[in-house]
């Protein structure tokens, strides 16, 4: 099976771009897939074609000295992420579709994908002026009883939106994590 891809791709060699951050902190790495060359013709084994998309990726993570659902009614609530993610002035949720104005007035539609208690995953996409399309993932894992890690991935289109998103995220957990140390 091929994977292709829904818009037009750059063809070339598969790369990862590091910002110059901690290792492990905020790398970008463009989405790759196998395809096979043009006209479809079947591969000889051990010739594959990288395919590069403009996609980044995105993943910041902090461990934050609080239980898994203390954690999860503030970042599983979608309402409620102007209390935590600097930038974001207020937000409003009908059904699926949240609405956040930043603080530079800009206004954003997002829409939830996923809110999933069980595995404390929350999930939401937009698309807008600064990229074509945006995925991010904010997932709560408890380490033990009251220490939990949380993660925030986002994949975004162009490439360089997913560096911008990326810090955003990480300013994001860092003011979450500062929260629950105040409160303790």
């Amino acid at each position: 099976m091929w994977i292709r891809p829904s818009g037009p791709v750059n063809f070339r060699a598969r790369s990862s771009v590091n910002s110059g951050c901690d290792a492990g902190h905020f790398l970008v790495r463009p989405w790759a897939a196998a395809v096979p060359p043009r006209g479809g013709a079947a591969l000889h084994e051990g010739t594959t074609t990288t395919l590069i998309t403009n996609q980044g990726s995105v993943r910041r993570e902090v461990v934050i000295d609080a239980g898994a659902e203390e954690l999860w009614a503030i970042v599983g609530d979608p309402g409620r992420v102007q209390e935590w993610f600097p930038g974001i002035e207020s937000s409003h949720l009908e059904g699926t579709a949240r609405t956040i104005t930043l603080s530079s007035g800009q206004v954003v539609t997002e829409t939830i994908v996923t809110r999933d208690p069980l595995q404390r995953r929350l999930q939401y996409s937009s698309d807008g002026p600064m990229c074509r399309r945006h995925l991010a993932t904010l997932d709560v894992v408890p380490i033990d009883e009251g220490r939990c890690l949380v993660v925030f991935g986002t994949d975004a289109e162009p490439a360089a939106s997913a560096l911008a998103l990326g810090g955003a995220a990480g300013a994001a957990l860092e003011n979450l994590a500062r929260r629950f140390e105040e409160a303790r």
